[in-house]
């Protein structure tokens, strides 16, 4: 039980640390995630790529770039947006099929 404890608090410290070590690097990684992702997501249809994008714009951030603690974490809540928007248009989508 103790080695699962301190398993966990290493666990803990390693993330923590890990939200403060973002080099320029790992933005442009993150950037480049996100690029793709943007990508993979609409390229095949343009209509969907619409819908996206209106989703996104509607959607009210739940943190201004500048309020997170480095430009990884603008990047990986941006890339969360995302997904939650693409994954509304879908099941919007699915929803209109069945009526």
């Amino acid at each position: 039980m103790k080695a699962l404890l301190g398993l966990t608090a290493a666990s803990a410290l390693l993330a923590s640390l890990s939200s403060f070590a973002c080099t320029p690097d790992d933005i442009s990684v993150k950037a480049r995630e996100l690029a793709a992702n943007v990508h993979m997501l609409t390229a095949s249809d343009p209509q969907k790529a619409r819908e996206i994008y209106r989703e996104v714009r509607r959607m009210q951030p739940e943190d201004t770039a500048e309020a997170l603690p480095n430009e990884c974490a603008a990047y990986e809540q941006r890339s969360q947006e995302l997904e939650e928007a693409t994954a509304k248009v879908e099941s919007q989508g699915k929803a209109n099929y069945y009526y």
